[in-house]
């Protein structure tokens, strides 16, 4: 019997795009909604990105850590290690986040750190071990290293966020690749393994700067994906950020992301 999962990842405190997202994802029709972590940071909605979370959690949603995720949790028990290698400009849209956050909701969040659904494997940031962060930027490395983790696990593919760059890689058992762009129909007998991502809601950073999320079918030996581009309002979002109260470098830095 086959499965629909819609993903969502990399929110980053932008409720406008989140919302655009999930009412897509709504008309289109899905199973089970899986949310790869990166709540805040960047964006100003803090509140509300949490609202529509927790909603959407007591619905069945299932939610991912992030490693911004751990950020918050790491700080609000006094663990400053990640912190204090991010550059100013970030830090301070941390302190703006943490100075405003209900600490015990957010460590009251269900996360966990990855998932299976079928053959298919979800986590925020790579197949390789639970809070292991490191990107996988290149189809050529990363992600061939990351194909051959899952392969060994007996899956078809993996789903991941944390680049918030949209892709789809396939690789065949002599590790060739293939990019697919926007979409892709697969077997679900182990002749290709998917390397795949979600790209961002809240902070999309692909050549195009498009907001979008995945639409995974799986099951019956055949699987299907979709990364579907949603539109939003990006100049509410822009001016709620430059009234935010950050720093004008601060400011200016966010803002770039969606030049």
């Amino acid at each position: 019997m086959s499965e629909v999962l819609a993903v969502v990842s990399d929110l980053h405190a932008n409720a406008r795009a989140l919302r655009a997202a999930l009412a897509d994802a709504d008309a289109a029709g899905f199973d089970r909604l899986v949310i790869l972590g990166d709540l805040l940071t960047y964006g100003v909605d803090r509140d509300e990105v949490l609202d529509l979370v927790e909603e959407r959690i007591a619905r069945g949603a299932d939610l991912v850590l992030g490693n911004h995720d751990q950020l918050y949790l790491d700080l609000s028990r006094g663990e400053r290690a990640y912190y204090d290698k991010l550059p100013a400009w970030l830090q301070e849209t941390v302190d703006h986040t943490v100075a405003r956050l209900d600490a015990a909701r957010f460590a009251a969040l269900p996360f966990v750190d990855d998932l299976r659904h079928g053959r298919w494997w979800l986590s925020h940031a790579n197949p390789f071990a639970p809070r292991d962060w490191r990107y996988l930027a290149s189809a050529d490395t990363d992600g061939h290293e990351a194909a051959g983790v899952l392969r060994g696990k007996g899956l078809v593919g993996g789903v991941f966020g944390h680049t918030h760059r949209r892709k789809a890689w396939a690789y065949d058992g002599a590790g060739r690749v293939t990019v697919h762009h926007d979409g892709f129909e697969t077997p679900e007998d182990g002749s290709l393994t998917w390397v795949l991502n979600a790209g961002s809601i809240g902070q999309p950073r692909h050549v195009d700067r498009a907001t979008t999320w995945l639409r995974l079918v799986h099951g019956d030996g055949r699987a299907s994906g979709e990364l579907r581009a949603v539109t939003w309002d990006v100049d509410a979002h822009r001016a709620a950020v430059a009234g935010s109260g950050l720093s004008e470098p601060t400011v200016a830095r966010l803002l770039s992301f969606f030049d």
